[in-house]
């Protein structure tokens, strides 16, 4: 049974060697927020916390009871939770008019596909498309209060800010959010942005990359384990077979 947890540690292991590589891929990345992950305990039968209100066959607050709980469930690790860090990356200065920075981690910008699709972004690197309308450096256009297009001459005074919880959004790629339902526009944006700024990723490169090496260590150390457990389990078939022939 003990290779069962061993391997349940290497799958758990490569979830998060996985989830640590795709941050630090994307330091770089404007107003990128780190994903963190939690590690919690599966028991393959039942809530191993929900037995001991069971009968057992020994007394319950016994040694043989404990072994007997221990060794009828099979706890294994794993990744249970992903969630993200909702920090607010670092300012740097771009010098550049259509280069914003939200100065409240909890407002996004309001954007719209070719499809007429809406998405929330903190990614507040825009360009002007060659209508002269703004655009996310993914032509995405970026809407006004009203949600109404934007042009250089316009963008200061109505661009949209909208205030929502990243626990209610949902991650659609290319630094964009889907929502449920828009909120009202907050008053007086031009308050609540920097010009001339981008949010950086919050990622921090030396945390990352030590995690990513101890997740990458624990995940050799589990994969020696299971080698040799698989190991001793062949040669253990061989003595039983030679011995009974």
């Amino acid at each position: 049974m003990k290779v069962y947890g061993s391997v349940a540690g290497m799958i758990a292991q490569l979830n998060k060697i996985d989830l640590i590589s795709n941050n630090v891929a994307n330091i770089n990345t404007t107003s990128f927020k780190e994903k963190l992950s939690n590690t919690h305990t599966f028991t393959r039968e039942e809530n191993i916390s929900q037995y001991p209100k069971k009968n057992l066959p020994f007394e319950k607050n016994s040694e043989r009871a404990r072994q007997f709980i221990l060794n009828t469930f099979n706890s294994l690790p794993i990744e249970s939770e992903v969630y993200k860090n909702e920090t607010q990356g670092s300012f740097k200065q771009t010098n550049n008019d259509l280069d914003f920075a939200l100065n409240n981690k909890n407002n996004f910008f309001l954007v719209k596909n070719k499809d007429g699709e809406k998405y929330l972004t903190r990614d507040g690197s825009f360009k002007l498309n060659e209508n002269g309308i703004v655009v996310t450096n993914n032509d995405e256009y970026v809407l006004s209060k009203d949600s109404d297009l934007l042009t250089m001459e316009n963008i200061k005074e109505d661009i949209g800010v909208f205030k929502y919880k990243y626990t209610d959004l949902k991650n659609v790629g290319d630094n964009m959010y889907g929502y449920v339902n828009l909120p009202d526009p907050e008053e007086r944006s031009e308050l609540l942005y920097s010009t001339g700024y981008l949010e950086t990723s919050n990622v921090n490169g030396i945390q990352a990359m030590t995690k990513l090496i101890g997740a990458q260590r624990l995940f050799d150390q589990l994969k020696s384990v299971v080698d040799t457990q698989q190991d001793m389990g062949k040669k253990s078939n061989t003595n039983i077979g030679d011995h009974q022939a």
